[in-house]
């Protein structure tokens, strides 16, 4: 499986699948949330209404609506309260369910935004690393390539220097 990285707007991801954040209530957010449902359509909002609620670490998968992806991943992070309340273990598992509904689905090619940076203060550069540990370790036979998504500058310049190798003379 492969991991990348782009800088702009997961909307314009061309794969099967992309991976909206939302609050646990499932109510229609800002940000990220509010420009997926807004595009994606009622068909989306009347799949979304059938639950009641989605804890942090867990995900709901529907449909892509009026988008061009086929499902969307809408995904519950965590809220950073300073890393004691076990954020970074809800953090992986979030990213993991959402490798292992992708894998179920039979999605190959998928669309992950910034998970938890914005509204709810996890900070980036932790957020990054547990991010590409957990895609970087997921064994897949079905997806074959990932894209995080970095709306934010800094967002993309802390993955990029992850994924960049460092070079030893």
């Amino acid at each position: 499986m492969e991991l990348k990285i782009e800088f702009g707007n997961i909307l314009n991801f061309s794969g099967g699948a992309i991976v909206n954040t939302v609050n646990s209530s499932l109510a229609p957010g800002y940000g990220l949330d509010g420009q997926v449902r807004n595009k994606a359509g009622i068909e989306v909002e009347n799949q979304l209404s059938r639950f009641t609620r989605c804890e942090p670490g867990n995900v709901v998968i529907t449909s892509g609506g009026k988008l061009k992806q086929t499902f969307i991943i809408h995904a519950v992070g965590p809220i950073w309260k300073g890393g004691s309340h076990k954020e970074s273990r809800v953090l992986r598992e979030v990213y993991t369910n959402i490798l292992l509904t992708a894998e179920k689905k039979g999605i190959q090619r998928l669309a992950i935004p910034n998970i938890s940076t914005g509204i709810f203060g996890y900070p980036k550069e932790e957020a990054a690393e547990i991010a590409v540990e957990v895609i970087s370790s997921f064994q897949s036979n079905t997806i074959k390539e990932v894209v995080v998504y970095c709306f934010e500058r800094d967002n993309y310049n802390i993955y990029e220097q992850i994924l960049t190798p460092t070079l030893c003379n």
